[in-house]
């Protein structure tokens, strides 16, 4: 896939963006990197990940990609749960994705707790995750953001927070 951005810029070049461009394979190995850690893997804490959860977070980790949230993370819990964040501005989305493959969700700003949410099922918090976008209320102050279709969609609205690179 390539898009044509010359319009956005004085330069005879196009800004070409690429599939490969718009992926963020650091989160997505970091996951897969927690199949490694076994009992006791942080200062004599913590549990071995099972399968089910790193799949589960994976394939979540992929519909955040899919929704244009190119700005997350992910981190190994000590009981075996998968914690992937989402950012946007100051709020940050939590979704903890336990052993069992429930999600609990935590809306964050400014280090408060703004909404939780416990025991979602992969469906109902990817639906969470979609709507995070479009009403983020950080310091009192509701943002309305459009819904994005597709990660291209997202260019359009942030350009500037996407990989780019020149043809």
């Amino acid at each position: 896939m390539s898009v044509s951005l010359n319009f956005l810029t004085n330069k005879s070049s196009d800004i070409q963006i690429s599939q490969d461009s718009l992926e963020n394979f650091t989160t997505r190995e970091k996951i897969r990197s927690f199949a490694r850690y076994k009992d006791k893997w942080s200062f004599g804490e913590g549990v071995s990940f099972n399968n089910n959860a790193i799949e589960s977070a994976i394939n979540f980790y992929e519909k955040v990609m899919d929704s244009a949230y190119y700005r997350n993370d992910a981190f190994p819990g000590l009981e075996g749960e998968i914690i992937v964040k989402i950012y946007e501005d100051d709020d940050i989305g939590e979704f903890c994705i336990k052993p069992n493959s429930l999600i609990d969700f935590v809306h964050e700003c400014q280090d408060e707790d703004i909404a939780h949410e416990s025991d979602m099922d992969i469906n109902t918090a990817i639906s969470k995750m979609k709507k995070f976008r479009l009403e983020i209320s950080c310091a009192g102050k509701t943002k309305k953001r459009p819904p994005f279709e597709s990660a291209i969609d997202s260019i359009f609205f942030s350009f500037n927070e996407c990989t780019i690179r020149y043809a």
